[in-house]
């Protein structure tokens, strides 16, 4: 983690906040698309066969809500811009959906509940703002389908 967060920093402390805050979102989605790519992959080539991840039902749900989460994240990001308000947003549901699974601890059950509701409630959000904010998605896709047009292979 220490190389990003440098990297940050200095970005930061040059004036450079934008620069700054896609490094370290550009690391968390290489570091989130690894993990979640590999750990299938490791397991996998420990079992000697192709084999599903062995997941009980509070593991699903958590691996739902993450994606989910991710999922908010980047439509929160997605016109390369992060407002106080949608920063708050992201902070209010991160401590409902913590004070709920503290509150539920003791109750397996309430908990799975809690996070697949919460893990619905990200997707929806995110659902809303891709809509709301439909010209930057579509220029996020033409931006990036014109880098891979114009590479010099």
């Amino acid at each position: 983690e220490s190389p990003e967060i440098i990297i940050t920093i200095l970005f930061t402390l040059a004036l450079r906040p934008t620069i700054a805050l896609g490094a370290l979102i550009s690391d968390k989605i290489n570091q989130w698309t690894l993990v979640v790519g590999m750990i299938p992959l490791a397991y996998s080539l420990g079992a000697g066969t192709i084999a599903a991840l062995p997941l009980d039902l509070r593991q699903r749900e958590e691996f739902f809500l993450t994606a989910a989460q991710s999922l908010f994240g980047l439509a929160l990001f997605l016109c390369l811009r992060l407002s106080l308000k949608s920063a708050f947003a992201l902070l209010g549901l991160f401590l409902v959906q913590f004070g709920l699974s503290f509150y539920f601890h003791n109750d397996e059950s309430r908990t799975i509940v809690v996070l697949t509701y919460m893990a619905w409630l990200y997707l929806v959000l995110a659902a809303g703002i891709f809509a709301l904010n439909y010209r930057c998605l579509i220029e996020c896709f033409r931006t990036g389908l014109l880098a891979r047009n114009t590479s010099p292979d």
